[in-house]
């Protein structure tokens, strides 16, 4: 009763057009929320299951790979960790994989770069559902992974996109798109891709090819633009660009509980620059009709065999030759000081594999050419003569954006060739690499060894080099400057193997100094890691072990220490040229100011104090004169 009074009471106090606008905005509310609010618990349940649904499948590949083998960008990655560009390349066309944003297709030519007028990059989504995605380079794979994961009926309905550009057949681009519909309803696959994009002058046309009874349709688009760097008084020059690609679905119903799978193919195929006359007419026939020939013959393959080759080049051969890195916590400390971790080293690595040729992987190479690749990979000359790069941070970069990655390829390749790389590089990609493995501690080759010059006091984390080619060796190094002084070892594991025309030759080894020629075999050799003073080579390699017991003879040095004993500062000594002591510089600044004290005392005395004795004087002959 009491309640019902004080209600009455309250609501008797209210005006009758107040209360009605108060219970008509109370009632709106409730109406609201009642909509609202089921589909915020449902948005925010999506939302959870979608990214433990996407993280499940990002632990998986990274506890599979390591970091030495995939990159996961998603948005729950640790800003820690390194910045890294996904893209997908093979020293003849590149692309750069972003389906939020799509860019264009990139062209290598023999001393150029350019980006096309088109994007041929396919995007997915399922209609009607909002999606939670990453993108996975993988870089043991050679290809981009692009995941989305959507929440569909109590179930998690994947989308994976896989991007690459074949390693041995250079002009493909292939794309996979693949839908795993776990839930118990269909649902609707929507695809795009751009295609041309401001091509100025491109014709575009759909056009079939008739292959075992089946009609397969693609579309070719055919032109020319501007050429870059190219500067003639002849005329402007153009680069032709002729790109075929199979047709696909826009829009796809995957029916519950069933997979769908769709690869799509282009061809592109372009010229070097040519003037504009010759562009408009015998280049693009010609390229045309090679780019046409180039795809009906694709289209009478499997396409798993063309994606099964390509994994097998990246998986097999590619990265026969490695480098792992692993900071030691006292560098990660020292923000100050940049330092080398596995997945950024694995991934300016493969920026590298993917921007250059690869001569000695593609099928049907000649028995002479192959020689003349070989030998210019056992003929180093004097690669590699320069300072080491393991701690020079523009080399190691962290990218985002296109620009940045080829300025860091085109460092890469500048200081390769400055520094006697030039016949490694002459090899493609496989003398790209190991002209990078040799670049890191600086190891040079000469007549009769291999030394590397690098300053074990300046390494600060444990490095594994896999596979350095010497000869018909391949070394493997693990420096590890950790732990305590008597752990601190370079350790040496040397695989042979024998062609028919070589014979097996034996490898010695020995250390900072040279005090002992050790034979490497198939098991680990240990050489203590140590710094002279002067700073030497802490590694000799070589075939000759006379060569190496005459070197103890010739390397003078006065001290060899420890790492833990070298003092502070010392290793750079060298390098700071004449160092004038304090009682100098203290002298030198009292002479100065003596001088300019008495610089002014002579000003004053000229002018000032002249000047007023003069006055003076004037005053006192005036008050003496007589009438």
């Amino acid at each position: 009763m009491w309640l019902q009074s004080q209600i009455s009471a309250l609501t008797g106090a209210i005006p009758a057009t107040k209360w009605k606008k108060f219970c008509f905005a109370a009632i709106l509310v409730l109406v609201i929320f009642g909509y609202i609010g089921p589909w915020v618990i449902h948005h925010g349940k999506t939302t959870q299951v979608t990214i433990e649904c996407l993280g499940a499948k990002v632990a998986q590949l990274e506890e599979q790979y390591g970091p030495s083998g995939v990159t996961v960008l998603h948005a729950t990655r640790s800003p820690e960790r390194p910045k890294v560009l996904a893209v997908t390349g093979n020293g003849y066309i590149e692309l750069i994989v972003d389906h939020v944003k799509p860019n264009n297709l990139y062209l290598r030519g023999d001393s150029w770069t350019s980006d096309a007028p088109y994007r041929p990059l396919l995007r997915t989504k399922i209609e009607g559902y909002s999606d939670q995605r990453a993108t996975i380079i993988n870089y043991k794979k050679g290809f981009i992974e692009h995941i989305q994961c959507y929440y569909v009926e109590d179930s998690c309905v994947q989308v994976k996109v896989t991007t690459l550009a074949h390693r041995t057949r250079e002009a493909i681009l292939y794309q996979e798109v693949e839908v795993d519909n776990t839930a118990s309803v269909p649902v609707t696959l929507l695809v795009t891709r751009n295609g041309p994009n401001n091509w100025k002058g491109s014709a575009t046309s759909n056009e079939i090819f008739e292959v075992n009874g089946k009609s397969i349709e693609y579309v070719i688009s055919t032109g020319k633009f501007p050429a870059p760097y190219v500067r003639d008084t002849q005329g402007q020059h153009y680069v032709a660009l002729v790109i075929a690609a199979t047709g696909f679905d826009k829009r796809v119903e995957v029916a519950p509980g069933t997979k769908y799978s769709k690869t799509i193919i282009a061809i592109a195929r372009f010229s070097e620059p040519v003037l504009d006359f010759h562009a408009d007419t015998d280049v693009i026939a010609s390229l045309t009709d090679k780019t046409e020939e180039e795809l009906f013959s694709l289209l009478h393959l499997d396409y798993r065999d063309i994606l099964d080759e390509h994994v097998s080049v990246w998986s097999k051969s590619m990265w026969n030759s490695k480098l792992l890195v692993e900071p030691l916590l006292s560098a990660e400390e020292n923000l100050d000081s940049p330092y080398l971790t596995t997945e950024l080293v694995t991934a300016t690595f493969y920026y590298m594999m993917t921007s250059v040729k690869a001569p000695l992987l593609v099928p049907g190479l000649s028995i002479q050419q192959k020689k003349e690749l070989v030998s210019a990979l056992q003929r180093p000359q004097s690669c590699f003569n320069g300072q080491p790069t393991f701690d020079n941070p523009e080399l190691w970069m962290q990218l985002t954006k296109s620009q940045e990655l080829h300025d860091l390829i085109s460092h890469w390749m500048h200081t390769l060739y400055k520094h006697g790389c030039s016949s490694l590089l002459s090899a493609g990609v496989t003398g790209v690499t190991q002209a990078m493995l040799l670049s890191v501690f600086s190891a040079q080759f000469t007549d009769k060894e291999l030394s590397f010059h690098a300053d074990p006091a300046h390494i600060k984390g444990k490095f594994l080099f896999e596979n350095i080619l010497y000869n018909s060796s391949f070394l493997q190094i693990n420096v590890d400057p950790s732990g305590p002084a008597e752990n601190q070892k370079v350790t040496l594991h040397v695989s042979h193997y024998q062609n028919r025309d070589d014979m097996v030759r034996p490898l010695y080894a020995c250390g900072s100094g040279c005090l002992q020629a050790l034979q490497l075999t198939e098991q680990d050799q240990k050489l203590d890691l140590k710094w002279t003073e002067p700073q030497t080579p802490f590694l000799y390699l070589s075939h000759d072990r006379k060569h190496l017991e005459y070197l103890q003879k010739i390397i003078h040095i006065k001290k060899l220490r420890w790492l833990d004993e070298v003092p502070v500062n010392s290793s750079g000594q060298d390098h700071l040229g004449f160092r004038v002591p304090v009682i100098v510089w203290i002298v030198l600044v009292s002479l100065i100011i003596c001088f300019h004290v008495i610089l002014v005392k002579m000003i004053w005395n000229e002018y000032c104090r002249d000047r007023d004795g003069s006055s003076s004087k004037q005053k006192s002959s005036k008050f003496n004169m007589k009438p």
